[in-house]
Protein backbone atom coordinates (compact mmCIF):
# COMPACT_ATOMS: atom_id res chain seq x y z
CA UNK A 1 0.00 0.00 0.00
CA UNK A 2 2.96 2.66 0.88
CA UNK A 3 4.78 1.88 -2.42
CA UNK A 4 1.03 3.02 -4.32
CA UNK A 5 0.63 6.10 -2.02
CA UNK A 6 0.67 9.15 -4.80
CA UNK A 7 1.43 12.20 -2.42
CA UNK A 8 2.80 15.58 -4.30
CA UNK A 9 6.11 16.53 -3.35
CA UNK A 10 7.29 13.54 -1.68
CA UNK A 11 9.81 10.26 -2.92
CA UNK A 12 10.50 7.39 -0.80
CA UNK A 13 14.11 6.32 -0.64
CA UNK A 14 13.81 3.33 1.47
CA UNK A 15 11.20 1.20 2.97
CA UNK A 16 13.20 -0.89 5.33
CA UNK A 17 10.86 -3.67 7.11
CA UNK A 18 13.87 -5.93 8.75
CA UNK A 19 12.06 -8.20 11.60
CA UNK A 20 8.58 -7.71 9.68
CA UNK A 21 7.14 -10.94 10.97
CA UNK A 22 7.72 -10.36 14.86
CA UNK A 23 7.30 -6.76 15.29
CA UNK A 24 5.55 -5.48 12.52
CA UNK A 25 7.44 -2.03 12.32
CA UNK A 26 9.17 -0.89 9.17
CA UNK A 27 10.92 2.43 8.90
CA UNK A 28 10.77 4.55 5.66
CA UNK A 29 13.12 7.29 4.63
CA UNK A 30 12.18 9.87 1.85
CA UNK A 31 12.46 13.39 0.85
CA UNK A 32 9.92 16.02 0.95
CA UNK A 33 9.18 19.32 -1.05
CA UNK A 34 8.05 21.18 1.80
CA UNK A 35 7.33 20.62 6.01
CA UNK A 36 3.04 20.82 4.81
CA UNK A 37 3.87 18.13 2.37
CA UNK A 38 5.37 15.89 4.44
CA UNK A 39 2.45 16.08 7.16
CA UNK A 40 0.21 15.21 4.22
CA UNK A 41 2.45 12.21 3.45
CA UNK A 42 2.29 11.44 7.23
CA UNK A 43 -1.57 12.21 7.83
CA UNK A 44 -2.25 9.54 4.49
CA UNK A 45 0.15 7.03 6.41
CA UNK A 46 -1.96 7.29 9.43
CA UNK A 47 -4.94 6.52 7.51
CA UNK A 48 -3.83 3.33 5.98
CA UNK A 49 -5.98 0.14 7.31
CA UNK A 50 -3.69 -2.09 9.94
CA UNK A 51 -1.78 1.18 10.55
CA UNK A 52 -1.19 1.53 14.47
CA UNK A 53 1.24 4.28 15.00
CA UNK A 54 2.95 6.16 12.85
CA UNK A 55 6.18 8.40 14.58
CA UNK A 56 8.21 10.93 12.72
CA UNK A 57 12.08 9.86 14.16
CA UNK A 58 13.57 12.72 12.06
CA UNK A 59 12.93 15.60 9.57
CA UNK A 60 16.00 17.59 8.28
CA UNK A 61 15.00 21.07 6.98
CA UNK A 62 16.26 21.36 2.90
CA UNK A 63 17.20 24.70 3.13
CA UNK A 64 20.71 25.35 2.16
CA UNK A 65 21.08 22.13 0.50
CA UNK A 66 22.18 21.98 -3.53
CA UNK A 67 18.46 20.16 -4.10
CA UNK A 68 16.41 22.39 -1.86
CA UNK A 69 14.52 18.76 -0.43
CA UNK A 70 14.02 18.14 3.25
CA UNK A 71 15.18 14.72 4.62
CA UNK A 72 12.54 12.64 7.05
CA UNK A 73 12.33 9.11 8.39
CA UNK A 74 9.11 7.83 9.63
CA UNK A 75 8.28 4.38 11.63
CA UNK A 76 5.10 2.57 11.02
CA UNK A 77 3.97 0.27 13.53
CA UNK A 78 1.16 -2.61 11.78
CA UNK A 79 -1.31 -4.65 13.52
CA UNK A 80 -0.89 -8.34 12.28
CA UNK A 81 0.12 -11.75 14.70
CA UNK A 82 3.32 -12.08 14.83
CA UNK A 83 5.24 -15.45 13.23
CA UNK A 84 6.76 -16.53 16.79
CA UNK A 85 4.95 -19.87 17.83
CA UNK A 86 4.68 -20.05 21.40
CA UNK A 87 4.82 -23.38 23.09
CA UNK A 88 3.75 -24.53 25.96
CA UNK A 89 3.85 -27.95 27.72
CA UNK A 90 0.34 -29.27 28.77
CA UNK A 91 0.64 -31.48 31.81
CA UNK A 92 -2.33 -33.61 31.81
CA UNK A 93 -2.74 -37.46 33.18
CA UNK A 94 -1.49 -38.56 30.26
CA UNK A 95 1.46 -37.38 29.73
CA UNK A 96 2.17 -37.70 33.38
CA UNK A 97 1.39 -41.43 33.28
CA UNK A 98 3.67 -41.75 29.99
CA UNK A 99 6.79 -40.02 31.94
Amino acid sequence: TISNLNNAGISIDTIDCMDWKTSRNCTITGKANSREQYIDFENTLKGIEGVTSVACTTYTSGAGTTDGLAMFTVNIVCSGGSAVVVTTEATTAETTAAE
